[in-house]
């Protein structure tokens, strides 16, 4: 990546993040038996579902096939007061293939789901298609709802022994974003960390955030173009990112630990098959010369 792409990333971020592999973070009915027989029309279906743990949803997918239009996959929030999909959190577009497979598409931005909340997760099919279900079982499946005007109002609730929706829910981000190298502690023993909030997308919103340093201590978040790996004297902390720009800040908080900030911007949409990594260093009198680091990262913009 040339420079000036570097400074435009610096200029619109303010920060840098880490990103993981893609994942299935949280499935229902999962595994490849589904129920041979059964299409659905066109129509969104809304399957009411609650998440047993915290997670960031970057992707979501359901088993269909045999059709070869538009589809759409996204998660709901719940109204309350009417027990229906109330309104879109992420919505993504796919293209259907004949093949019955898991399909589905990323999301434009993350979804944060607490555990223990209730969502709604929104398939909009063709007519035709493979229905994402498994074949009929002993106990009705999931309270579904369904849409045929792209969910501004939903019919009745229902729930079947024939209707036990399978889908899945992926966390992390797609692309070869990485977290890599080990960070150097201070005060308390503690080492600052770098993680990505948000899965980089060209023109989409991206958040950083620092955390575990010495609370009200001054920082430097440095940019490079490429990754490297240099002893910074001779104190056992590495240097691992070329340091093109630097931003300094101050964390929030207080001791040792308790340390954070969070830095939000929007990406270019010009930043495209950008790469671009960071490191954070923290003054630190309790570290080692007098300062502590954080991992680095590397962020692949697909």
């Amino acid at each position: 990546m040339s420079r000036p792409l570097a400074l435009a990333l610096l200029l619109s971020v303010a920060s840098a993040p880490f990103a993981a592999a893609q994942s299935v973070c949280y499935a229902e009915n999962d595994g490849d038996v589904f129920e041979d027989g059964a299409s659905t029309g066109t129509a969104i279906f809304g399957i009411k579902f609650s998440p047993p743990e915290a997670m960031t949803v970057s992707r979501v997918e359901v088993f269909t096939g045999e059709a070869t239009d538009t589809m759409t996959v996204g998660i709901w929030s719940h109204d309350a007061n009417t027990d229906e999909p109330e309104a879109a959190l992420s919505t993504g577009v796919f293209t259907c293939t004949p093949a019955n497979a898991w399909q589905g598409a990323d999301l434009p931005t993350t979804v944060t789901l607490p555990a223990g909340g209730t969502f709604w997760l929104a398939w909009g099919s063709t007519a035709g298609a493979q229905s994402s279900q498994l074949p009929s079982q002993p106990v009705p499946g999931q309270e579904l709802r369904v849409s045929l005007d792209g969910g501004a109002t939903w019919g009745a609730k229902f729930q079947s022994t024939e209707r036990h929706m399978k889908f899945r829910l992926v966390c992390g981000c797609s692309g070869p974003s990485v977290e890599y190298g080990a960070g150097c502690p201070g005060t308390s023993g503690a080492v600052p960390h770098l993680s990505l909030d948000v899965c980089p997308i060209a023109g989409g919103p991206i958040s950083l955030t620092i955390s575990n340093g010495l609370g009200g201590a001054s920082a430097l978040l440095f940019f490079g173009v490429a990754p490297i790996e240099v002893e910074v004297e001779d104190s056992g902390c590495f240097l691992l990112v070329t340091p093109n720009v630097t931003l300094p800040l101050v964390l929030g908080g207080a001791g040792g630990g308790q340390g954070t900030a969070i830095l939000a911007g929007t990406l270019p949409a010009g930043a495209a098959g950008a790469t671009l990594h960071a490191q954070v260093f923290t003054f630190d009198p309790i570290g080692a010369n007098g300062y502590a680091a954080a991992n680095a990262v590397t962020i692949a913009v697909p």
